[in-house]
């Protein structure tokens, strides 16, 4: 009994004594519909093998030309080319000699490694050359007919492909999860029968040769071919309503339920239902899309699609209608997977972009937009829906000139005018202009800033712009221009009121100063070590602090943000290594080491001393005086801190 149906075959490359290269495309070859009846007879296919093969033959049980009237006469009454199905044999047996004796023996009657793949044992083993012939025969109907159904076979299944009970048997043969899956020959491989990619291409090369050998050549299906191949009267098409006739370059011939197609290049190839609507609609093949390349075929979900020259054309339930891509949009559409991609299906045919600027498709999951100056290029998922709020094309963004892109931690796609940058955490949020610039400049997502976390707005006021970030925030006012703002420093910067605060504007990113970081701000800075956390500094007790070296001076970094004085009159800060203050009769000056502590013990500026008239200044006998309003205060070496 066949558990599992999704069988693979391995390839044993057939040795030809003048064969050709196999490694050209399968799409290369005019297509080869897998349905229909012998081009070769079972005689011809003996002469040639034997004409042609110098390998020992290994297949017990029967000789060749029974085997090759086999192939011919099972595959006649199944509706599907047998003689490509000896071909096909010929590659998976080496020309059965069946080498090494390995997972298919001679003696198994399986002349197609039906049962064999990499992970498995042995491949099935059939009671007669008849039996392995025809489950052979009878699994390829399966791939060719999306429509195939046990009850209409000629034979009951063969037992020991499908299974030895004949309900199971048929709940395997009508449930199988390739059925339809390659109407051509040139469908196979890439997980059909096989997994090469190069499959369809061994086996049809050998055919080709076959034919050549005979003096023919393998041409493209003709209309009355794949008419044929399709169940003729009753099959989808129904009975014909007018003689071929000839259509741009190629022919057509019209029936109850569609229309066949046929070009030299392509061959025949059918379109009906909605897909044929719409592409009559478009003007048939003298619309862009040209002429089929494919027939109708099943697409992701239940969907259905026809490929064409120069696109395809999609139907879904989900949809209204079918709906067209072609030239660029089209390429692209079809690059990234169609209908099986993040896009989906279309909603829209191509159409011009409000404003004219380029042409467009919208699809289930996005859109794909065309111009001159952008090329092609898709928007998808969030990022869609962010582009789409902000009106488009239409927008300050424009067109968009990437693709969706992977970035550290996230997705970004680029326009015209900005990008638009989504992480799970973040969703997607866009960032343009001078700001934009600055975070490219600094790394983008994978800088400190991370993600954006809002979409670039104005500063309270309107003086400016700002994005905010997860890990900062960028600014931009005329005056100056685009900076940063992140970590500590930010938090502080955010709680004194950003932008509306008296620290106004960053006019510098944040710098490394000794031992720490700094920002400055048009009314003052924010400095930040390690032990002090950050701390803000602005006006008159910024530019001592600032004369006297900063943090790199013996002041070092502050520990108080600026803050008024206990008296109401003054203002300091507190910084590792001493103090600065200010008022308005006095003016701001540095008040350090045993001096401090003394004006500290009497009670800084509401005592006696009052507020500091000068920073500390050297004595002519070694030692330091500082001026306070009510008096000097005098350090030397032996005598300590005293009033003087």
């Amino acid at each position: 009994m066949l558990s599992a149906l999704a069988v693979v075959f391995s390839v044993v490359a057939p040795t030809l004594g003048t064969r050709p290269s196999s490694t050209a495309a399968a799409a290369t070859l005019p297509r080869v519909s897998l349905m229909g009846q012998s081009q070769l007879t079972g005689a011809e296919l003996a002469r040639y093998y034997r004409s042609v093969n110098h390998l020992p033959y290994r297949a017990s049980n029967i000789g060749i030309d029974d085997l090759a009237n086999l192939f011919v006469s099972e595959g006649n009454r199944y509706n599907v080319r047998g003689d490509v199905a000896f071909a096909q044999s010929i590659v998976e047996t080496a020309w059965f000699n069946f080498p090494d004796y390995g997972q298919v023996k001679p003696w198994n009657n399986n002349y197609s490694g039906y049962g064999a793949c990499d992970s498995c044992d042995d491949g099935y083993q059939f009671s007669s050359p008849l039996a392995g012939v025809r489950s052979q025969i009878q699994l390829l109907r399966n791939y060719g007919d999306a429509g195939s159904r046990a009850a209409n076979l000629p034979d009951p299944l063969v037992p020991e492909a499908w299974g030895s009970n004949p309900t199971v048997a048929a709940r395997n043969f009508d449930t199988h999860p390739h059925k339809g899956r390659a109407p051509y020959w040139n469908d196979m491989g890439n997980g059909n029968w096989a997994t090469s990619t190069t499959y369809a291409t061994t086996v049809l090369t050998v055919y080709s040769q076959m034919l050549a050998f005979f003096g023919r050549t393998l041409a493209p299906e003709t209309i009355a071919e794949h008419y044929a191949a399709l169940g003729g009267s009753g099959g989808l098409l129904g009975n014909p309503l007018a003689a071929e006739e000839n259509v741009a370059g190629g022919k057509m011939r019209r029936y109850q339920g569609g229309n066949i197609y046929w070009t030299a290049a392509f061959g025949a190839y059918e379109v009906y239902g909605a897909i044929l609507d719409r592409y009559v609609v478009m003007g048939g093949p003298a619309s862009p899309l040209g002429f089929p390349t494919t027939g109708e075929a099943s697409a992701p979900g239940d969907g259905r699609m026809n490929l064409f020259q120069g696109g395809g054309i999609y139907w879904t339930p989900a949809v209204e209608n079918a709906h067209a891509t072609y030239g660029e949009i089209g390429r692209l559409y079809q690059a990234m997977g169609g209908p099986g991609s993040p896009l989906g299906f279309p909603l829209t045919d191509e159409a011009t972009t409000p404003g004219g600027a380029g042409r467009f498709n919208d699809f289930q999951g996005g859109s794909i937009y065309w111009s001159f100056a952008t090329g092609v290029h898709e928007v998808h998922g969030e990022i869609a829906r962010k582009y789409r709020e902000f009106g488009g094309p239409t927008s300050f963004l424009g067109l968009p000139t990437g693709d969706e892109r992977g970035v550290p931690g996230g997705r970004a796609s680029a326009f015209q005018g900005g990008e638009i940058f989504w992480s799970p955490q973040s969703g997607a949020h866009e960032v343009h202009g001078a700001i934009a610039w600055l975070y490219s400049v600094m790394g983008g997502p994978a800088s400190g800033h991370g993600f954006p976390v809002r979409d670039e707005a104005a500063t309270p006021g309107g003086v400016g712009r700002f994005n905010a970030f997860q890990g900062g925030e960028i600014y931009w006012s005329p005056s100056t221009g685009v900076q940063e703002v992140h970590g500590a420093i930010r938090d502080l910067y955010q709680s004194l009121g950003g932008p509306g605060s008296f620290l106004g504007f960053p006019v510098s990113g944040e710098r490394g100063v000794p031992g720490g970081r700094a920002s400055a701000f048009q009314g003052g800075e924010i400095f930040w070590s390690p032990s002090t956390g950050p701390r803000e500094v602005h006006g008159a007790i910024l530019d001592v602090y600032l004369f006297f070296g900063g943090p790199g001076s013996f002041l070092g970094f502050p520990v108080t943000s600026e803050t008024a004085t206990p008296d109401g009159t003054g203002r300091y800060n507190h910084f590792q290594g001493g103090s600065v203050y200010w008022s308005w009769s006095t003016g701001a000056h540095e008040v350090h080491g045993a001096i401090r502590d003394f004006w500290a013990g009497s009670g800084w500026e509401r005592g006696p001393l009052g507020y500091p008239v000068t920073s500390e200044l050297p004595t002519p006998d070694g030692g330091r005086v500082s001026g306070f309003q009510g008096g000097a205060v005098t350090w030397t070496p032996a005598a300590g801190a005293f009033r003087s």
